[in-house]
This record gives C-alpha cells, sequence and structure tokens, in this order.
C-alpha cells in the first residue's frame, strides 16, 4: 500500500511540474492583456459612451468566442436551435 501512494503522488508532482520560465511569461502575457484592455476601454470611452462600448465589447467578444466554432464546422448553441438548457422540445 506504502508502495502504492508513493507511485500516484510521484505522478502527480510530475504531471504538475512546470518550469518557471513557462509561468513567469504566462504571467506577463495576462498582465499586459489585461492592462492593454483598461487602457483600450479608456481610450475608447473618449470616442464612445458607456453604453454603447458595453455593446461594442459584447458583440467583439462573441464574434471571436464563435468564430473558432464556425472555422471548425462544429455549431454553437444557438445554432442547433435550442431555447435553453431545459428545453425538450425534441
Amino acid at each position: 500500500m506504502n508502495t502504492e501512494r508513493r507511485l500516484s503522488s510521484s505522478r502527480v508532482s510530475h504531471a504538475l511540474h512546470v518550469p518557471s520560465i513557462t509561468v513567469g511569461l504566462a504571467l506577463l502575457a495576462v498582465y499586459v492583456i489585461w492592462g492593454s484592455t483598461y487602457l483600450a476601454v479608456r481610450l475608447a470611452l473618449q470616442s464612445f459612451p458607456p453604453l454603447m462600448l458595453s455593446g461594442i465589447r459584447f458583440h467583439l467578444a462573441l464574434l471571436l468566442s464563435q468564430s473558432p466554432l464556425s472555422l471548425s464546422g462544429l455549431s454553437s448553441f444557438w445554432a442547433s436551435g435550442a431555447n435553453g438548457p431545459g428545453d425538450r422540445s425534441e
């Protein structure tokens, strides 16, 4: 039993081992992307009213999140004709 515990814990620690440079680059990417979002909103508020800017941001997010699905040939939830999670119309 002790041997099994050692083997399973060594597999887990090996699977979770990520080089520190990868972690650092990931944190830098989050920092740059998150920071540029605040800068973009600040600059965009000079040209658009807040409510219109929110609508533009949500539409852009929808397009960016749905385009990989349409390019891969997979359908999105709405394209399947479902009306919601509890839809049992079939």
